[in-house]
């Protein structure tokens, strides 16, 4: 302190410590780490995006819809919708006793109900009669419009559910009136499953589609059961006098239908399927990206899914791999042959150029895991529409069949005695890897209509049983029994063709009838 009492300017400076520079530094590195990771983020959903567009473009030049705003159903009146019908039985079924439910909906088997439960199954007819005269009177009616087509899928779940009750509920009546020999009743009934099949596969989604061939092979099972006991107007009965025959007029309709799958082909089943998972899939992508700069907009939203956000490119990648191979899919599906859609169904076996393929334990593998559960699913998918396509051309020939033997005491010894008769043409096997007809044993032990299922081998009509005890449908031939005795088959186990039967298949020439 001064003599005047004042204290001296002190010109002593205070060192900055060390790690302040060092905090600079390290601030400067994770300010320019920042930045280019932004910037990588950005380039990279630029690009992602980019590829998309270019996906998109292509496919606007190939044609057909694309995107989900181009299903947009036309509007539907009232009196030509379905669907408002099929919604008021669901109502109905749903206020069925849970022990009526139980006789159709159970895990037994319905000839086991129809013949233990009579009395039963005669009440649960009274119960459902309005029901179903709503499904007949929607049978009739052109299409079913199932409101937004890709969209509202609580309502769609439920929608299914109710279908897969219908059918079930109709099949029994099928077996019920078979046993009584209401054999005209029994067919139209066929046509009413048919019918819903086909209505349901009128929303492009493939859940959609297995409901529809789940229904259609249901209907090629219970014709299984009933065709070479079915009793049809214009000829001898074989099983003693039943009092209302099918009449061969609606026994051809229900031929035709099953048969006719090029026009409904082209707009709905498989083919329109694909295509509205593809638009479903494209939608996806288009909501993972961040728009052509490549910067996603600030909102709650986005910063509640920032971490998402921040992979989306990896969505949009495997997505874009997915819609590619959704159009192999649908540029295969035309032939309905399976060799022409088993290698476009199976992954290149070449690594995405971008980014590169890392080993299956890496976090991109990680990332693109959920995605290949999606292919998976319509792999399987694929297989089903296959099968399902099998089975319902079998049930058509079967009834071509019974039909031949009704004029003829005898079932034809080719299937080509059955053109322009009874079928316009021999249908061809789905599974085959050449034009081929569906395979024909009537000698054979059992006699069987077949197809060479997914392996593309004729095995001359052998089937056999997996783990629990029922015909296996992917291995060996997939068979429908003409005696439609399958359950007897089940019990006795595995068996085949004699050996004159199999060098006879192979022999033949693969695009004669058998």
């Amino acid at each position: 302190m001064t003599e005047d009492g004042t204290h001296p300017e002190s010109t002593e400076t205070v060192p900055i410590p060390p790690r302040f520079w060092w905090l600079k530094r390290i601030g400067v590195v994770v300010v320019i780490w920042l930045v280019a990771l932004v910037g990588l983020r950005a380039w990279w959903g630029y690009e992602a995006g980019r590829r998309l567009q270019v996906e998109i473009d292509c496919l606007r030049a190939a044609g057909g819809p694309v995107e989900v705003q181009d299903f947009a159903p036309p509007p539907l009146p009232d009196a030509e919708n379905a669907a408002p019908l099929y919604d008021r039985v669901g109502r109905m079924l749903a206020g069925l006793e849970a022990e009526q439910v139980e006789l159709y909906g159970g895990m037994r088997f319905w000839d086991e109900v129809v013949s233990g439960s009579p009395n039963e199954v005669r009440e649960l007819l009274v119960a459902t009669a309005e029901a179903r005269s709503l499904t007949r009177k929607a049978r009739s009616l052109p299409s079913a419009g199932w409101g937004a087509p890709l969209r509202g899928a609580p309502t769609v779940l439920n929608r299914l559910a109710q279908a897969r009750h219908l059918a079930k509920l109709l099949a029994l009546v099928v077996l019920y009136d078979h046993s009584i020999g209401n054999d005209a009743d029994a067919v139209e009934t066929l046509a009413d499953i048919f019918a819903l099949a086909r209505h349901t596969d009128r929303r492009p989604k493939m859940l959609n589609h297995l409901v529809a061939a789940s229904l259609n092979q249901l209907s090629a099972r219970t014709i299984e059961d009933i065709s070479a006991t079915l009793e049809i107007a214009g000829g001898a009965p074989v099983s003693g006098a039943r009092p209302a025959p099918a009449s061969r007029e609606a026994v051809g309709r229900l031929i035709v239908e099953i048969l006719d799958e090029g026009s409904v082909a082209q707009r709905f089943g498989f083919v329109w399927t694909c295509l509205g998972e593809r638009a479903v899939d494209i939608e996806a992508a288009k909501a993972f990206g961040f728009g052509s700069s490549g910067v996603a907009p600030v909102s709650l939203s986005s910063l509640v899914n920032t971490f998402p956000g921040l992979l989306g490119p990896v969505a949009q990648l495997n997505l874009i791999r997915i819609i590619r191979r959704e159009t192999r899919w649908i540029e295969a599906a035309e032939p309905l042959t399976w060799p022409a859609f088993a290698p476009r169904s199976i992954p290149p076996s070449a690594p995405p150029s971008f980014p590169p393929s890392p080993p299956s334990y890496s976090v991109w593998e990680s990332l693109s895991r959920p995605f290949r559960y999606m292919e998976t699913f319509a792999d399987s998918a694929g297989r089903q529409h296959r099968s399902a396509a099998s089975m319902t051309r079998m049930a058509a020939i079967a009834l071509a069949i019974r039909l031949y033997a009704i004029d003829h005491g005898r079932r034809p010894e080719r299937l080509g005695e059955l053109v322009p008769e009874y079928l316009a043409s021999i249908p061809n096997d789905p599974y085959a890897s050449t034009l081929r007809n569906i395979g024909y044993r009537p000698e054979g032990t059992p006699p069987v209509l077949y197809s060479v299922n997914l392996d593309g081998v004729d095995d001359g009509g052998k089937f056999v049983l997996n783990a629990y005890g029922f015909i296996d449908h992917y291995a060996a031939d997939l068979v429908l029994f003409l005696d439609g005795d399958r359950r007897r088959h089940e019990q006795r186990g595995s068996t085949s063709l004699p050996t004159s039967a199999k060098h006879e298949a192979s022999t033949s020439h693969p695009t004669s009838a058998k």
